[in-house]
């Protein structure tokens, strides 16, 4: 699938800018909505997955520390958590998921997951990604860590010429 940069799961944006999402996979940056939304919206704008990463202008911004000698996210650091929306186990929801609780049946259950495939990446990762993407320079308010000083933030569709990057790919193994 093509690629496109989705910056915090800013999907009605890129489609203003005339960029096609249907079947392409975003890569979004973790914040200002959680996580599991930007994966429902991604699901309810036509992407076949998204990526996730941690940038660093929001998790090592200039000058702080990172771990252990401070609070600052390592550019290797990945966030994770569950996207479901809802308290507890899926299919024990609102109680403890025991041996002997009810459990929903699947059908019941896979209404409260994103529907697409998800995967967080730690920022040294998204680099290359969001340094090979083409199309336009992404507007100032989207200008994370790498923007500029590494590489500039494009919109995508897609990845340039000379790139060895051409699609994206998840693979889930089961």
């Amino acid at each position: 699938s093509s690629g496109i940069n989705a910056e915090y799961g800013d999907f009605e944006k890129l489609v203003k800018l005339g960029i096609a999402l249907e079947g392409a996979i975003g890569l979004a940056r973790y914040g200002k909505i959680y996580r599991g939304d930007k994966s429902k919206f991604a699901k309810q704008f036509g992407l076949a997955g998204l990526i996730i990463y941690m940038d660093a202008a929001d998790y090592a911004p200039g000058g702080v520390l990172i771990m252990p000698d401070g609070p600052g996210l390592p550019p290797s650091g990945i966030q994770r958590g569950t996207l479901k929306e809802g308290l507890g186990d899926p299919s024990t929801y609102l109680y403890p998921s025991t041996k002997y609780a009810y459990h929903a049946s699947p059908e019941e259950y896979e209404k409260l997951l994103p529907g697409i495939v998800v995967m967080p990446i730690s920022f040294q990762n998204a680099l290359p990604l969001l340094g090979n993407m083409k199309g336009d320079d992404v507007e100032e308010e989207w200008q994370g860590a790498g923007n500029k000083t590494i590489t500039n933030y494009k919109y995508g569709p897609g990845f340039a010429n000379n790139s060895n990057q051409k699609k994206l790919r998840i693979t889930v193994n089961l």
